[in-house]
């Protein structure tokens, strides 16, 4: 495997669905059982209405932190499950380095596999 498909299947398997009520977004898994996902999807809910879809079974979340108040639109779950690998952040990221973003695009929503 190329250096990027080994990067795309760490992203692929470490990327969760988020549903709060009607709202769906994206999350990937930081340490086992911790996943940082964008304050704004779970926003409107507790903690009882959050679920996470990932590996083809649905896991009930809790919030841990809301990060929001620090100006970022960021929020961290927890769920019954430390078993996955995890993403690696880069403390060492620098204004001008390459970004990319994973996510589910709306017509992939609701895909298990």
């Amino acid at each position: 495997m190329s250096q990027k498909s080994d990067f795309e299947h760490l992203v692929r398997i470490n990327v969760v669905e988020v549903h709060c009520n009607k709202s769906i977004g994206t999350g990937f898994f930081v340490i086992p059982g911790y996943i940082v996902t964008c304050y704004h999807v779970i926003k409107s809910s507790n903690s009882a209405e959050i679920f996470i879809y990932w590996d083809n079974f649905t896991y009930k979340a809790e919030l841990i932190e809301n990060l929001s108040s620090a100006g970022e639109d960021l929020a961290v779950l927890r769920i019954d499950n430390t078993t996955q690998t995890c993403l690696p952040l880069d403390v060492d990221y620098l204004s001008g380095h390459q970004f990319y973003s994973y996510g589910f695009q709306r017509y992939e929503l609701g895909y298990r596999g």
